[in-house]
């Protein structure tokens, strides 16, 4: 999904692309959610647990997005996915304080080796990631600033995602269905960008966009979806830290997906991989 969205931001920006991505969740979930009520097997609506699934949802399908996707365009999709690894790290200790799931000792060892793989990312040279590079027109000083603005944007990009995962965990525990959770955030993202859309007198730059990006943008916001389901059902079947983690070794395949269809726009570099490799590494010690 990562390289699909940097793919389109040669044409589109991150607001577009994040509009995009949540129209077709609104889409595909109120298709699904419709069957459902039609066939009368839907749980029923619960205030509690619509209100938590609303909020976050705004955390998950517009905070969460938003910051991710400006993350990836200034220090491009690999380094962005490794800095999502940190998520388990938030989830766990918001899952701790709000819905008391204590972290065991293999829990504490993940977040080490997540700690440590963070490090070893910060370190690097902001130069290596043509995304900020190019970015800031081949300026050190300009490509330095731009790294730093994308390393700020990818945390807030997982923190709200860990803020969110835990907020739909609560609303989950009240009413346990995932697609009435992925549903009613939907719901939450497009009423926001509707409005914010709106307000900022966009939608005439849109068209542009979609056709010369609608590809990339359409890949992105279906594999998006399908991601979006198979998380918020993990959530139902496992604790929250547990789903995060798994969600976070994405970093490798990013990696790998980055070399084949990026090349050049997204250096690898071996600060990187050893970034990753202790990244997944802690996700798995999360699991274990």
């Amino acid at each position: 999904m990562a390289v699909l969205i940097k793919k389109a931001q040669e044409h589109a920006d991150p607001v577009a692309i994040t509009f995009v991505s949540i129209f077709t969740n609104f889409i595909i979930f109120g298709a699904i959610y419709a069957a459902l009520l039609a066939r009368e097997t839907a749980p029923p609506f619960d205030l509690r647990a619509t209100s938590l699934f609303f909020v976050g949802g705004i955390f998950i399908s517009v905070v969460g997005r938003y910051c991710t996707y400006t993350g990836i365009r200034y220090i491009g999709p690999s380094r962005n996915t490794a800095i999502r690894g940190s998520i388990p790290l938030f989830t766990l200790v918001l899952a701790f304080i709000f819905i008391r799931e204590s972290p065991s000792l293999t829990d504490v060892l993940g977040m080490i080796l997540v700690v440590s793989g963070l490090i070893f990312l910060a370190r690097e040279n902001p130069l290596n990631s043509r995304s900020s590079a190019a970015a800031g027109g081949g300026n050190p000083e300009s490509a330095s600033r731009l790294w730093t603005l994308g390393i700020a944007f990818s945390f807030g990009g997982a923190f709200a995602q860990a803020v969110g995962s835990t907020i739909m965990k609560a609303g989950l525990n009240v009413v346990g269905s995932s697609l009435q959770s992925a549903f009613i955030g939907s719901w939450a993202g497009m009423i926001f960008f509707i409005v914010l859309i709106t307000l900022q007198g966009k939608w005439s730059s849109f068209n542009r966009m979609f056709k010369t990006s609608f590809v990339y943008i359409t890949g992105a916001a279906l594999a998006n979806s399908a991601a979006a389901i198979l998380a918020f059902s993990s959530f139902t079947y496992t604790n929250v830290a547990t789903s995060e983690a798994l969600i976070g070794t994405q970093p490798l395949l990013t990696i790998l997906l980055s070399a084949i269809v990026l090349g050049r726009m997204d250096f690898i570099t071996r600060p990187l991989m050893m970034s990753a490799l202790l990244i997944v590494g802690g996700a798995l010690a999360l699991v274990w």
